[in-house]
């Protein structure tokens, strides 16, 4: 199972300055220019990408 793929993991969202969203294992520090601006649980983590993600990014309508 890849590491993004655990259910029962924790996890941060990370957001660069161009508010560009990742989902990122907690346990690994952010790579340079990506800041953490959540942590929980990895339905929390990609619910909130979801509801901040403007209109027209990337998978979204």
């Amino acid at each position: 199972m890849h590491v993004l793929d655990d259910p029962d993991a924790h996890y941060a969202v990370l957001v660069n300055d161009g508010q560009e969203y990742s989902l990122w294992p907690v346990a690994t520090a952010p790579p340079p220019g990506w800041q953490v601006v959540l942590t929980g649980s990895r339905t929390t983590c990609l619910e909130h990408i979801d509801r901040a993600r403007p209109p027209g990014a990337l998978g979204r309508p």
